[in-house]
Formats: C-alpha cells, sequence, structure tokens
C-alpha cells in the first residue's frame, strides 16, 4: 500500500507538468472562494440591484403629479382687461399612498428572501463541485498509480515472457488492464475540467482556483434527538414563497385602495376692474366616474394572491416530503460509510498482506499478486 500511494504523489507530480489542467491554477479555500462568488457572480449581484429597486420605487409612494400653473389676462369681470393667475397642485389619495408603501416594503422583504435563497443555492453548488473536485482529483491519483503499477508490471512479464520463465497471456493481461485504466482516467479528467468550468461560471472568472485541502474527511450531521428536526417556515425556500404571499396580499390592498378619492388644492389671485388682491384658494376632489376597471384590477390582484398561497402551502410540502427523503437517504450513506469504515478497509489490508505473503512463498504468480494489489 505504501508503494502504491508513493507511486501516486510521483504520478500527480508528473501529471502536473505534463497536463494544463494541473498547472498554473491558485489553491483556495471553500470560503474565500465563497467571498469571490459574493462580489463577481452576476445573480447575486442582479438579487441586490432589485432591492435596490424596490427601496427606489417606494419613494413614488409621494408621487403627487405635477404643480399646475395657469395665467389668464383678458376681459373676465368687465370691460377692462383684467390679470388672474392659479396654482393647483394634487394631493393624492391618502388610502392609496399608505397602501403604496406597504407593498412595496413588502415587496423588498421578498426580494431580501429571494437573494438568500440565491445566495444559499451557489453555496450548495459551489460546495458540491469544491468537494467533488477534490473527489475526482484524488480519484485520478489513485488512478495513475494503479497505471503505473500495471505498465511496470507488463514490462516485468514482457521481459519473463522473453526468458521462458512466463506465458504471453499474463503480459497481454496485464496490459489491457492498463489500458483500460488509462481510458478511465481520461474519463475522469474529463470529469475534473468540467467541474473546474462550474466553478469558474459561479465565481464568474477566467482565472483557475481549485481546493486547497488535500484530503476528503468525512463531514458529520449532527441531528436534533427529539422529532422536531427543523422548523419549515425558517428555510428559505418557504420563506420565499410566504414573503411573496405577502407582497401580494399588500398588492390586493394597494389595488383597492385606487377606487378611494383624491384630494386637490389651489391658489388663485386677480384682479378686478384693474384692482388687485383679490385672492382665495380652493380644494378638490377626484374619483373615478366609473368603478368597473379599477375593480377588475383588483380581483385579478386577489387572483394572483390565491395563486401565491397555493404556491406557498405546495412548496411547504414539497420541502416536508424532501426533507425526510433527504433525511432517509442520509441514514443509508451512513450505513455505507460504517460498512466501508468497519469492514472494506480492513479486508483491503488483508488482501494486500496475504497476496504479499502468497506471492513470495511461490502460491500465486505475479499476475494474481498485482490483481489483488
Amino acid at each position: 500500500m505504501l508503494i502504491a500511494r508513493n507511486l501516486g504523489i510521483y504520478a500527480i507530480i508528473f501529471l502536473s507538468y505534463l497536463n494544463p489542467l494541473f498547472a498554473q491554477q491558485q489553491k483556495m479555500s471553500f470560503n474565500d472562494m465563497w467571498a469571490i462568488a459574493l462580489d463577481q457572480n452576476i445573480q447575486i449581484k442582479n438579487a441586490e440591484l432589485l432591492i435596490e429597486k424596490s427601496g427606489k420605487m417606494e419613494k413614488t409612494a409621494w408621487d403627487f403629479g405635477s404643480l399646475d400653473f395657469d395665467f389668464t389676462r383678458g376681459q373676465q369681470n368687465s370691460e377692462l382687461v383684467d390679470n388672474m393667475y392659479t396654482f393647483k397642485q394634487g394631493l393624492g389619495a391618502p388610502f392609496t399612498i399608505s397602501a403604496t408603501r406597504k407593498y412595496y416594503k413588502s415587496e423588498q422583504a421578498f426580494l431580501n428572501n429571494s437573494a438568500s435563497l440565491i445566495n444559499k443555492e451557489l453555496k450548495k453548488q459551489l460546495r458540491s463541485n469544491y468537494y467533488h473536485w477534490l473527489y475526482e482529483y484524488q480519484l485520478i491519483s489513485i488512478l495513475d498509480s494503479s497505471i503505473l503499477i500495471y505498465q511496470k508490471s507488463a514490462d516485468f512479464a514482457s521481459l519473463q515472457y522473453e526468458t521462458g520463465e512466463s506465458n504471453l497471456l499474463s503480459k497481454v493481461v496485464l496490459s489491457s488492464e492498463a489500458q483500460r485504466l488509462i481510458i478511465r482516467r481520461d474519463l475522469h479528467l474529463v470529469n475534473l475540467n468540467t467541474i473546474q468550468n462550474e466553478i469558474q461560471t459561479i465565481l464568474n472568472t477566467d482565472s483557475i482556483y481549485i481546493p486547497e485541502e488535500t484530503e476528503l474527511n468525512k463531514l458529520l450531521l449532527y441531528l436534533p434527538v427529539d422529532s422536531t428536526l427543523y422548523s419549515l417556515d425558517s428555510i428559505p425556500e418557504i420563506m420565499v414563497q410566504r414573503s411573496h404571499w405577502d407582497a401580494m396580499e399588500r398588492y390586493h390592498k394597494l389595488e383597492k385602495s385606487k377606487i378611494s378619492p383624491s384630494l386637490s388644492a389651489g391658489y388663485y389671485n386677480q384682479e378686478i376692474d384693474q384692482i388687485t388682491g383679490y385672492q382665495g384658494w380652493r380644494v378638490g376632489l377626484s374619483f373615478p366616474l366609473l368603478f368597473m376597471p379599477q375593480k377588475a384590477r383588483s380581483q385579478a390582484a386577489y387572483i394572483e394572491l390565491s395563486r401565491a398561497e397555493n404556491q406557498y402551502l405546495y412548496q411547504k410540502m414539497k420541502v416536508e416530503r424532501e426533507i425526510e427523503s433527504l433525511l432517509a437517504k442520509y441514514e443509508q450513506l451512513q450505513k455505507s460509510v460504517r460498512y466501508y469504515e468497519d469492514q472494506r478497509i480492513n479486508s483491503a489490508d488483508l488482501i494486500v498482506q496475504n497476496a504479499s505473503m502468497l506471492y513470495t512463498s511461490g502460491s500465486i504468480g505475479y499476475i494474481e499478486y498485482v490483481q489483488n494489489l
């Protein structure tokens, strides 16, 4: 086993000079990679821009329209030419102003939750690619060490065949196995390159970063003992749907508020018979002549509210089922890991030890010995 590991190390060193995939790469921890993603990822940037946009749109609640100014000159109240100017400013609908501000605040909560979900999904993808890259890298190193063993064994078998100590079958079998492992190694090199491209996409960079870890460690998931393993409403996917439901509720109230009347105020100053100083103020009230169009918009908003509620309930049920499936899968993987640690590793060590003794004693040939290794 020690010989195989040393050969694997030499193979990786040799590979780093021949394969550009392993050359000029900067080693980096997962946290450092995630910091780059937070700064450069386009999805994260766009999510932040949507939040900023909603914050700007909240100020539109105070949009009272333009200030109207009228100036009139002519014979208005007598034969003399008089002057008159008027200012008029809309004050909006108080209920609509309040409803608009509340809607955009709820929209910002929805966008914040959506941004958190995007961050979570990207972090999960990056972590998965990070450890899959490390897995493929180590698997390639194992395959390279095995390839070297079989190639050297094939050369040795060829020498034995030339001296008459072995038959041609040993040479052919060992050479074929070396070629099979080379093909398998090349496939994993493609996988490694694909994972590297996915990491670069998440980081939004052309630079090549690789994990700084050298070993894959077993990660343990510590679950509570009681049956309440999670709070569904605190899960990002459900929080997004819940906040979307809240936003649609605010939107429905906003559309209903637009039926309420709008206020306006004005000031005028005029002269009569060329005598100035006649002034006053006026207030106005405006409302739609027909309520049917706005009522239809309100009903459409209620339909969107119902859809958001249905989506929230569906997402809650879906996540609950996914958690149950993932917990069952986790338990199965834990059993596989325990079987590997408790039995397979010990069996592998025992096979290597017995193969060495049997080969030394002459009970098995060189080809059987190599295959056991």
